[in-house]
């Protein structure tokens, strides 16, 4: 179990938990079913699944060791951000405190002009595609369960069918869906699953880390994690 320089209490708390404060929390509190996310950390963008939360804090389900940063960002699917320290991490779990007044009801409610948008994880990875015979280089600029957006110089059209090739990860048969300039915005036809997606992208960030020469923190066992 890690714990920061200056927390002894092990257990899976945001504060102290005396006479005074219990009934407080208790009452703050709110079960968060599911409600997926990703911590932002100077080594990247990580997968997590948010549980218990109260004012103060909240507990998320993890997927894989967590950077030694102290302080990080929540972003929600809604790209709403709230800034966090990591208290606890055990096993498949870890506990975070908001190191900000938040509105509590903002975060169970996530209100978003995007009810069905997945949470979409910001990387910068060369990759290459296929279209037909043909291959081009292409960089890629965010990655969710559902598509992933690129940047490449090769023309795609609306609704083309391409291959997404990227060290590490299995192909992905994804089809255009929009276009900005050389930026497009893939679907995938087979998407992940989120524990599968929260895994590859440890490992591609742990692998671009490597390339560039930043070291990360040691690797440890990853962790399959059953939602259900």
């Amino acid at each position: 179990m890690q714990r920061l320089a200056g927390h002894d209490n092990p257990s899976p708390s945001f504060s102290a938990d005396t006479p005074e404060n219990q009934d407080q929390r208790e009452a703050d509190r709110l079960r968060l079913l599911m409600r997926t996310a990703k911590l932002v950390t100077s080594q990247g963008e990580f997968l997590c699944v948010l549980r218990d939360a109260s004012v103060g804090g909240f507990r998320a389900r993890i997927f894989h060791p967590l950077p030694t940063d102290a302080e990080m960002e929540l972003e929600l699917a809604s790209a709403h951000r709230y800034p966090i320290e990591k208290v606890w991490e055990k096993d498949n779990e870890a506990g975070f405190r908001f190191t900000e007044k938040i509105a509590l009801e903002e975060l169970v409610n996530e209100l978003t002009p995007y009810p069905k948008r997945g949470v979409r994880l910001n990387l910068e990875l060369e990759t290459d595609i296929q279209v037909g015979d043909q291959r081009a280089r292409a960089t890629l600029e965010n990655l969710s369960q559902q598509g992933a957006r690129i940047d490449t110089l090769q023309p795609l059209a609306q609704a083309q069918r391409l291959l997404l090739n990227i060290t590490g990860m299995r192909a992905v048969t994804a089809q255009v869906r929009w276009r900005d300039g050389d930026t497009y915005g893939l679907a995938f036809e087979d998407t992940f699953q989120f524990d599968e997606l929260a895994l590859l992208v440890y490992q591609l960030q742990r692998q671009q880390s490597a390339r560039k020469g930043i070291r990360s923190d040691p690797a440890a066992p990853l962790r399959r994690i059953d939602l259900r």
